[in-house]
């Protein structure tokens, strides 16, 4: 069916073959006002080296547990379980402002030794071994 339909577009009336300008619009150089649309991007995107900030409640819903730090700062920190018994965690420092100071993972095995950390800002150095 999609074939013959196919098939039949040279018989669609002409208004449904083409849809005209609308009849204000101008071509350049005719005189009038010519319009011209930048692509510009749809969000406002921080500079790549800051993070975007997170505020109190974001990031207490997201990691759920937390530590005071002098100065005003928290640490926060997320446990996630593994599939074999290991286990990972995340952990945010935030100044006062909640600005990210430090971002990291630690993996630890199925005995609760730390393994692994993988600090991933304000520098990514990749995973580790302890």
């Amino acid at each position: 069916m999609a074939h013959q339909a196919l098939a039949n577009l040279e018989e669609l009336p002409a208004t449904h073959q083409k849809i005209p300008p609308p009849s204000c619009a101008k071509k350049p150089g005719e005189g009038g006002q010519h319009f011209s649309f930048p692509l510009q991007p749809r969000f406002a995107y921080p500079h790549p080296r800051q993070p975007p900030m997170s505020t109190r409640a974001q990031n207490e819903k997201k990691f759920g547990a937390w530590d005071e730090l002098p100065g005003g700062g928290r640490r926060y920190r997320l446990d996630v379980a593994g599939r074999l018994g290991w286990r990972a965690r995340y952990l945010k420092e935030v100044d006062a402002a909640e600005a990210t100071l430090r971002f990291w993972q630690e993996v630890y095995d199925d005995h609760g030794k730390l393994v692994e950390v993988h600090e991933k800002f304000p520098v990514d150095k990749g995973h580790q071994k302890v």
